[in-house]
């Protein structure tokens, strides 16, 4: 069985602190109307609304460099929390 991985990166700010103990990542992991070139001649928009489904439930991981080895937080073990605003 061949299974397909697409991997996008684009450039992202963020920022981090401490709580204590907690490390915190802070930033918008994707903007709602920019433009993302993901190769040569391919672009996309993200619309704003498109991750509402997505974080009503399930178990959503953070990832470091898209290695599932390497995880940063998850929604089920509340170690991520994850919020869709006006920009993203």
């Amino acid at each position: 069985m061949t299974v397909e991985r697409q991997i996008r990166s684009v450039q992202t700010e963020f920022s981090t602190r401490e709580e204590g103990d907690t490390p915190i990542i802070e930033g918008y992991f994707s903007v709602f109307g920019d433009l993302y070139n993901i190769a040569p001649g391919m672009s996309e928009s993200v619309a704003q609304g498109a991750f509402s489904r997505s974080l009503e439930g399930g178990d959503i991981r953070a990832l470091a460099n898209h290695d599932t080895t390497l995880v940063l937080g998850r929604t089920k073990a509340h170690t991520l929390e994850l919020s869709e605003d006006s920009k993203g």
